[in-house]
């Protein structure tokens, strides 16, 4: 592939992702926050985060299975980013948190399409020796995408309402659509082994919808096995704290929706603007293996002090360093996938890491929100604190180096 073909593609997949993460985390942030202003209680509250993680846990790895099996990854990509914009465009006229509830599923089941191919397509960009910077900057982007929603979605429900931060993201969704619709060109596999009928379709899915029998050779050569795992407990523990993160935020520590999001931003500003990047370059330099020990303990760190934090100002160090340690875990966790993975398959092992990524997310949405009801959340953050611990050990023992220096 050409180096304009490259460099426009790598653009026009930044730009589509950044606007995705802006219209997925916005309502993960602002949601949770609007049903318990509902009635909701926390349980239900938790259900949220949990409903849309159990979607796309479900549907990451059949989404990416599918997105190598026809090679056509920019339909999928567009696709999701269609149906997102229109499911949000009706969550946000919805006033029965069950509803809001079974919404989320649907956006998950819809929104799980993207990541896998978007990944998959950066994989194929990038040149063994430049996958830490590429993967750099798509994480910038997301973690930009993250900081944007979480201030204009905190900002708008301030000053306007929540339905109309839902909105907001609904339009980006839409933007991102075309933008990917138009300027995205020759980021298909290059194998396209079979056309694009509903009985192929299924005939895949047959074959490949169960995650223990996708490529067990790669898998269990590469070690990806014990990496999903890690990533799997990791996830619980960060998603079990983060759907309850606007409730703790408003209701125990005293901070204002404008106060909210600015407070969630700050940690995807700083990831976006400058740990991303570095973190990228860091990998290509020092290894994958370090970078995703770092993540892991800095994940148990942050999530300590959040517990202790005596009001919501002492949460801004915290961010600082979540910021930090997410870049790391994130950029070290996409290039050790990619190492390990043959060209071909990357959209199904992407979509593997994703599902564990969501997967933690459908577990601790619902575990925390049971846990919090019944000792509170500060007690909940505290014990969500152990397994990233775990995890850091069950990586420092079982996963080797995969730079090539």
């Amino acid at each position: 592939m050409e180096i304009y073909e490259v460099r426009r593609g790598f653009a026009t997949v930044i730009t589509t992702n950044l606007m995705y993460s802006f219209a997925t985390f916005l309502p993960l942030v602002i949601l949770p926050l609007y049903v318990n202003r509902l009635g909701a209680s926390l349980v239900v509250t938790g259900l949220v985060i949990s409903f849309y993680y159990i979607t796309t846990t479900i549907f990451s790895v059949v989404w990416g299975v599918l997105s190598d099996a026809f090679g056509k990854r920019k339909i999928f990509l567009s696709s999701s980013l269609i149906g997102c914009a229109i499911v949000l465009f009706i969550t946000s006229i919805v006033e029965v948190p069950i509803i809001v509830v079974l919404l989320m599923a649907l956006f998950g089941f819809i929104a799980s399409a993207f990541r896998p191919a978007v990944l998959a397509i950066v994989g194929s960009l990038a040149s063994t020796g430049e996958r830490g910077k590429f993967f750099g900057f798509l994480t910038a982007s997301t973690s930009l995408g993250y900081a944007i929603g979480s201030f204009s979605g905190g900002f708008v429900a301030q000053y306007i309402s929540i339905q109309m931060s839902v909105v907001l993201a609904a339009i980006l969704a839409g933007s991102g659509a075309i933008i990917s619709l138009i300027f995205l060109r020759r980021v298909d596999s290059k194998v396209i082994s079979v056309p694009l009928n509903p009985r192929q379709v299924f005939s895949i899915l047959k074959r490949k919808f169960i995650p223990t029998n996708v490529s067990e050779s790669y898998v269990k050569q590469g070690n990806l096995h014990v990496l999903f795992s890690v990533t799997f407990i990791r996830y619980i523990s960060f998603w079990g704290i983060w759907t309850l993160f606007a409730v703790y935020l408003s209701t125990i520590l005293g901070a204002s929706d404008f106060w909210v999001g600015i407070l969630i931003a700050i940690n995807f500003v700083l990831a976006g603007a400058f740990f991303q990047p570095l973190a990228g370059k860091l990998c290509d330099i020092i290894g994958r293996k370090p970078m995703i020990l770092v993540g892991l303990a800095g994940t148990s760190m942050v999530e300590i002090f959040y517990a202790l934090s005596p009001n919501f100002l002492w949460i801004i160090p915290a961010q600082f360093l979540l910021a930090f340690t997410f870049s790391c875990l994130e950029n070290g966790n996409n290039c050790y996938v990619t190492d390990v993975t043959p060209e071909t398959q990357r959209a199904e092992a992407m979509g593997l890491l994703t599902t564990c990524i969501f997967g933690g997310g459908a577990v601790g949405g619902l575990l925390g929100g049971i846990i919090a009801q019944i000792v509170g959340m500060q007690v909940m953050f505290l014990l969500m604190s152990i397994l990233p611990a775990v995890g850091f050990f069950v990586v420092l023992i079982k996963i080797k180096e995969t730079l090539k220096r």
